[in-house]
């Protein structure tokens, strides 16, 4: 519900103030009719307002995947780990942002990334967890500049001080098991 108040489907306020602007003009010979389409039209352009000056969590968990997807691109180590919270985790792996930051760092360079885009993003939420699915297309001097598919799981929990990225995982690998980036990730960092 909060989702819907503060961050609408853009034809819900679009049509209030069309239809009090309607309201308005087609009627304003009437009493008092001109004046209550008027104010339907101010709360349409006012929920505008809400949703342009305030980001729910389900909007930060996208733009903070973005962000990190990103900076992992661009090699902006700086930017990576601020995006992420002090315990992020890859499961197996890495415990917090610090043992992530430079396992990401070594894989990245080892691979050589070259490029990545965002193919897609699918939020899922449930008792104030929210999972962030991603399928990322990525360039690298390993696959001989081919482009390979992955699906990365960035999950978000709401808590009292905001929203935490607890864990990322690989999900898919050229639509394969992720054991392949878990053990290629062992291999770059040697961890094992």
């Amino acid at each position: 519900m909060q989702d819907l108040i503060m961050s609408p489907p853009f034809w819900i306020p679009a049509l209030l103030v069309f239809a009090g602007l309607l309201v308005a003009l087609v009627l304003r010979s009437v009493a008092k009719v001109p004046a209550i389409g008027l104010s339907v039209a101010a709360v349409g352009l006012l929920w505008f307002g809400v949703d342009l000056v305030t980001e729910t969590n389900r909007e930060e968990a996208l733009r903070r995947t973005s962000t990190i997807i990103n900076a992992a691109a661009d090699r902006d180590w700086e930017a990576f780990g601020d995006a992420m919270d002090g315990n992020t985790r890859l499961p197996g792996r890495y415990a917090n942002r610090d043992q992530f930051l430079a396992g990401a760092e070594a894989t990245i360079e080892t691979i050589d990334l070259k490029s990545v885009f965002i193919r897609s993003r699918q939020v899922g939420e449930l008792d104030g967890v929210i999972d962030v699915d991603t399928v990322v297309l990525s360039v690298q001097a390993a696959t001989h500049d081919r482009p390979e598919k992955t699906t990365w799981r960035f999950r978000y929990v709401e808590t009292d001080d905001g929203l935490v990225l607890d864990l990322i995982q690989p999900l898919e690998v050229r639509g394969q098991d992720v054991s392949i980036v878990m053990d290629a990730i062992s291999r770059f960092t040697g961890n094992n």
